[in-house]
């Protein structure tokens, strides 16, 4: 089984109790997180099914697609 995963990271590095939230296309929340120590974070995608999703950390949006 091949292991997906989305890294989230900032220039500035996220911060212990920033929020990375995960929503699909539609609005639906599929994952939220806090971050429990500085730096980078990885998010697992592979119980996600496929299509387009946002990407919300610190009110900043990212949209990606998973195929």
């Amino acid at each position: 089984m091949r292991m997906e995963k989305l890294q989230v990271s900032q220039t500035s590095k996220l911060k212990a109790k920033d929020i990375v939230s995960l929503y699909s296309i539609n609005g639906t929340l599929v994952f939220k997180k806090t971050v429990s120590q500085d730096g980078e974070y990885a998010v697992s995608l592979n119980n996600i099914e496929t299509g387009a999703y946002v990407v919300n950390v610190n009110g900043l949006t990212y949209k990606f697609v998973k195929k």
